[in-house]
């Protein structure tokens, strides 16, 4: 398990790694394809993948992108992912690394939740969820 003080490019490293994004999962591919081999990859590392859009079965209320773009429980027994489907196939990729970041830090969270929930070091959390996640699909330092 990593920490805040670890260098985000380590983090990402070790995502990009467990994940095997250099044989398996392409960030040059389609949208679409990208993110269901993205998904199905972290799945294979025994972490749940949920995806939906909607409030139960109500097709007439769509879950906002704006009110949330995902979540995580970094339960070290069985973690989950949630990623809101109603954002675009890029948008969810980018929340899908941002999540599995809270993961590799054991610190689960929710993308764009309302501020006033948060705790004191939150912030810090998601900067650095969002830093990790740039890294993963896109590497400063290109590919790994």
């Amino acid at each position: 398990m990593f920490t805040l003080d670890t260098e985000v490019e380590i983090v990402a490293d070790d995502i990009r790694e467990q994940l095997d994004f250099e044989s398996r999962v392409r960030p040059e591919t389609p949208a679409s394809q990208f993110l269901r081999a993205f998904v199905r990859q972290t799945e294979a590392l025994g972490i749940l993948v949920m995806r939906n859009g909607i409030v139960r079965q109500a097709t007439n209320r769509p879950l906002s992108v704006e009110e949330f773009r995902g979540f995580s429980i970094a339960d070290p027994m069985a973690p989950v992912v949630f990623i809101n489907n109603v954002d675009s196939n890029s948008a969810q990729a980018f929340t899908l690394a941002h999540e599995l970041a809270h993961i590799w830090v054991g610190r689960g969270g929710i993308s764009d939740a309302d501020p006033t929930l948060r705790s004191d070091d939150s912030e810090d959390v998601e900067e650095f969820c969002n830093r990790v996640a740039g890294e993963v699909l896109l590497p400063l330092r290109g590919s790994r």
